[in-house]
């Protein structure tokens, strides 16, 4: 028998013995633990499913929409002073307007570069702009890819309603379904970002062609690429911001908040370069300037003949048999139309009156909110100007034409005028009210502080003190701007030449036995008015004798339309008064008569008898700029010697 081991007393077996029993068999053995499945592919934002993720991915996209939103309120505020487009009272107007590629509108993405701020003006505004439109640009593509596609709508909602560029809207929904929409979008997330830029890269260069249009013909090369930079600019700027976005998602393996930082960034980088370095008075000014400025549509030259001659032939089909003679009724027309505007309440002087109401509001305001500005003075000048522009009596009855001018100041815009000359006494503005309130000074019959102001001119604008050599041309170099004064049209030369002319009529018609007052009722008569000739008439039965008659016959005769009468007119003149002082003058208007008549050579022997006979008068300086216009004498033939 074997042997068994011995049991061990105090002690418990722990062997086990497994014996078969109905329990056991009931039993099910444990299920071995399976692997876990793969988690999914982290491609996008949505890509995690925790409610964190999800909550965080809406945040930011919300913020994202909002800073994109004031990205584009600020782009529409650049380029027309409105904070909030959807505010204006022409909103949907204004907007279907942009649909129409062949009309120039002031929301247009191709006047970008010229209205309200030029950039030739503002060079440091082509870095705004493209740092801007690569913004503008790049951000709805990112969206739709990190975001997909529908997160982009309300970005393209405002390209479109709030920066009030549909095209570029339009332009950009093809972009986003290029770079994150199926088959198209690529699995190398920068190449499909770039394949949608494609699209805005054509754009560009549509603008980039509408822009340089005007200025193809210049002959300076760096003034055609101002106009060029932006768009390139806005292209490498948009690459770059978008490779380094995708570039910070993928090592962030695509969690939310990527993007938004980078929003910040480039919403805020426009505006500050923009509020420190180029100014929101800059903004306001050249708006103020495009209103009611020189080049204003407003003050533009239109002729009315056509409507005229309708007006005329309802008036004449109106009248009862029999009839009067047609050109009866026209002349009636023709004086009815220039009467009405001597009348407070006629159509066009009220429309004259209202728009110049409307530039004095705005120039207040802006002289409020800005009275630090480099333009405080040249708003104060479009002030004046405004309060003293008319419309031309004669071109309305003579030409069927209305035109406005400027340059016979009254009592309203003394004050203006005085400001101008207090606040910027030597710029190229004080030069003008100068001679502005000369004229205010003899048409209120002080001929003394008339010559004061005259001399005050010739002092401060005759012998001009070294330029800056940064402002010393006219158009800017580097990042610099250009003078405040380029765009208001101001000609010293011709400023010169009204300055002395008037202080010599002062000076040489100081009438023994009228005194001044001949002068200054010629003052007050306005030269663009149709009874100005019957006021020269009456002066000269009022002094039979003055000192100043020459002038005044000279006047008349200037009122002369037609080139040979004035040229008889001219002559009797100077027939009449050989040794006065306008006799230099009239010989300069003899000579000016006779070119309008294509007659060089007759108008070479009056500008040569001005030049030779009156060289130190002011009109030697005109006359010999004019002998240069005219063609040069044909060369004398050789002289041919005998064999």
């Amino acid at each position: 028998m074997p042997d068994t081991p011995a049991k061990v007393p105090g002690r418990r077996s722990t062997r086990r013995v497994n014996t078969p029993s109905n329990s056991d068999a009931n039993q099910t053995r444990p299920e071995l633990p399976t692997p876990e499945e793969p988690s999914p592919e982290i491609h996008d934002v949505w890509s995690r499913t925790a409610a964190r993720y999800r909550v965080r991915a809406v945040v930011l996209l919300s913020v994202n929409v909002a800073l994109y939103f004031g990205l584009c309120a600020f782009a529409y505020w650049l380029r027309t002073g409105v904070n909030f487009a959807p505010s204006q009272p022409h909103y949907w107007a204004s907007f279907s307007q942009t649909f129409h590629t062949s009309r120039e509108t002031t929301v247009s993405l191709g006047n970008f570069l010229t209205f309200p701020i030029n950039v030739e003006e503002v060079p440091l505004q082509i870095g705004i702009l493209g740092l801007l439109l690569a913004a503008l640009v790049s951000i709805p593509i990112l969206v739709s890819i990190l975001y997909r596609f529908w997160a982009c709508l309300p970005f393209l909602a405002g390209v479109a309603f709030l920066a009030m560029m549909p095209w570029l809207a339009i332009t950009l929904t093809g972009s986003c379904i290029l770079a994150s929409v199926k088959p198209f979008r690529l699995q190398f997330r920068y190449a499909s970002a770039l394949v949608g830029l494609l699209l805005v890269l054509f754009y560009f260069y549509g603008a980039a062609r509408t822009a340089a249009e005007p200025i193809a013909s210049w002959p300076n090369p760096a003034d055609r690429i101002k106009f060029l930079a932006p768009w390139l600019l806005a292209t490498v700027a948009s690459c770059s911001l978008m490779a380094f976005v995708l570039i910070i998602a993928k090592m962030v393996n695509y969690r939310p908040g990527a993007i938004t930082p980078l929003l910040a960034i480039n919403f805020a980088l426009p505006m500050l370069l923009f509020e420190f370095y180029v100014g929101r008075d800059e903004l306001h000014y050249r708006i103020i300037e495009h209103d009611f400025g020189p080049s204003s549509a407003y003050f533009a030259e239109q002729d009315v003949g056509d409507m005229f001659e309708a007006a005329v032939e309802i008036d004449w089909t109106s009248r009862q048999t029999p009839r009067p003679d047609f050109d009866v009724v026209r002349e009636s027309n023709e004086l009815w139309w220039s009467l009405q505007l001597d009348k407070t309440m006629g159509p066009i002087n009220t429309a004259v009156v209202q728009h110049g109401l409307a530039a004095t509001n705005k120039i207040d305001w802006f002289l409020r909110h800005y009275p630090q500005s480099r333009y405080a003075v040249n708003a104060l000048y479009l002030k004046a100007r405004a309060l003293d522009m008319r419309v031309e009596q004669a071109a309305l009855r003579n030409e069927k034409k209305i035109r406005f001018y400027d340059n016979f100041p009254g009592l309203a815009s003394r004050r203006a005028w005085m400001m101008v000359v207090q606040n910027g006494p030597n710029s190229p503005m004080a030069a003008a009210a100068l001679h502005r309130l000369a004229l205010l000074d003899l048409q209120n019959g002080d001929a003394r502080a008339a010559v004061e102001k005259l001399n005050t001119f010739i002092r401060r604008f005759s012998e001009p003190e070294p330029a800056d050599p940064q402002q010393a041309n006219q158009a800017p170099t580097g990042l610099g701007r250009a003078p405040a004064d380029v765009t208001l049209g101001i000609s010293m030369d011709r400023l010169q030449l009204e300055v002395r002319k008037l202080l010599a009529f002062i000076e040489n018609n100081g009438d023994p036995l009228y005194g001044y007052e001949p002068l200054v009722e010629m003052m007050r008569a306005d030269p663009k008015r149709v009874l100005y000739p019957a006021n020269l008439e009456n002066l000269k039965n009022k002094y039979p004798r003055a000192q100043s008659m020459d002038n005044i016959e000279l006047a008349l005769a200037l009122t002369e339309p037609d080139a040979l009468k004035r040229i008889s007119s001219l002559e009797q003149c100077a027939a009449n008064y050989p040794t006065g002082d306008a006799m230099p003058e009239i010989l300069f208007r003899l000579g000016e008569a006779h070119r309008t008549l294509q007659d060089a050579a007759a108008a070479r022997n009056y500008y040569d008898r001005v030049l030779t006979d009156y060289a130190d008068s002011i009109w030697s300086a005109p006359a010999e700029d004019r002998v240069h216009l005219l063609a040069p004498l044909p060369a004398a033939a050789p002289a041919q010697t005998l064999p």
